[in-house]
């Protein structure tokens, strides 16, 4: 018997959602479909983070159990030729039995994507917000020191969350812009049922004046059950990467905006 770990990619804007559900397309479906086909046996993956309905991974880490002989290498090619575009394995490897991505991972980064030119980009439309209102990306990383460290975060929690704890930590936030686009970076240990979009939504109100840093200590301190701005649409967000050690280390900027060119205009970093 072994386990096998993949990093995975994925547009999810034509899933529900990362989580298996009866009648519904999603990642974690459509992957153990063609997978099970693979190996010639059921399998049952593991992700180390849950994404909602709409939201994309660059860095999605799963793991399944199977004794099929295959190797880590012919799995990522077998897989890549069966799977939809949607949905890309960019490498693999053994790990021991043991190893359970989601209670193993010491932290998850999320990133929120924006463009903020005056008209939207078709090629990055479903990947990106389109948001064209000025930022003050100073005061954002300003004000948000208010989220770094623990802290009960029930008021950036969605309703029917089904986690027992909203108290969560805060490693960093780092804000970065590369011509017209626009990242928020979020790295936390875990995080809730759309922490991570009713975050941006706050931030953004910040940015743009309509809402001041002292509303969010606010909130925490009172613990609120929610701010009770929605939260910012799913097709800007991305799990960028989930680390298993050094949490806290240096965030790097989402793969998106350093694809075409290393360099970035500005990055701000919070911890």
């Amino acid at each position: 018997m072994r386990q096998i770990a993949f990093l995975l990619a994925y547009d999810g804007t034509d899933f529900h959602g990362w989580q298996k559900q009866a009648g519904l397309r999603t990642v974690q479906g459509e992957l153990e479909e063609v997978l099970s086909r693979v190996v010639g046996h059921q399998v049952s993956i593991k992700a180390a983070s849950r994404t909602d309905a709409g939201t994309h991974a660059e860095g999605q880490v799963v793991t399944f159990v199977t004794e099929a002989v295959l190797s880590a290498e012919a799995l990522v090619l077998s897989l890549n030729r069966r799977l939809s575009p949607q949905i890309v394995v960019k490498r693999s490897w053994e790990v021991p039995l043991s190893f359970d991505p989601r209670r193993d991972a010491k932290s998850r980064v999320y990133a929120y994507l924006l463009d903020t030119a005056p008209q939207p980009a078709m090629a990055t439309a479903r990947f990106c917000l389109h948001y064209t209102a000025l930022l003050d990306e100073g005061k954002m990383a300003d004000q948000s020191r208010a989220l770094i460290g623990w802290h009960d975060f029930r008021c950036f929690q969605g309703l029917n969350s089904r986690h027992r704890s909203s108290v969560r930590r805060m490693y960093q936030i780092a804000f970065c812009r590369k011509g017209p686009y626009f990242a928020i970076v979020l790295e936390a240990n875990s995080f809730l049922y759309q922490m991570a979009r009713r975050i941006v939504t706050a931030l953004l109100r910040i940015g743009t004046g309509a809402a001041c840093g002292h509303d969010l200590e606010e909130a925490m301190k009172k613990r609120l059950k929610r701010i009770g701005e929605p939260p910012a649409p799913s097709r800007g967000l991305w799990l960028q990467e989930v680390r298993f050690s050094g949490e806290g280390s240096p965030l790097a900027p989402p793969a998106f905006l350093t694809d075409s060119c290393r360099c970035i205009d500005r990055m701000i970093v919070v911890s």
